[in-house]
């Protein structure tokens, strides 16, 4: 009788270093946007940057990340747009 060779013991699972490195990074954007969705669409937009292959144009971007059929997807437009505030 044959008997099974022992299981090889599981390899470490990798923590995801380059998000968490990306995720801190942008946390520091929070202070210069006066709502928290305006924040998360900034981050969301800054990833699908980063993952879209090609062009990275506006609508390539909401592509990349779903969102091409969202009726608020336009709204994330106004991210890029410039604030109504004077520099200081």
């Amino acid at each position: 009788m044959n008997t099974p060779p022992s299981a090889a013991p599981l390899p470490e699972v990798p923590q995801p270093v380059l998000l968490d490195t990306f995720l801190r990074i942008t946390a520091t954007w929070e202070e210069v946007f006066p709502q928290s969705r305006t924040f998360l669409r900034a981050v969301r937009q800054a990833l699908g940057g980063i993952l879209c292959a090609g062009r990275r144009t506006l609508t390539r971007i909401l592509l990349t990340c779903c969102l091409e059929q969202d009726p608020w997807a336009i709204a994330t437009g106004r991210v890029s747009a410039r604030s109504s505030r004077a520099p200081n």
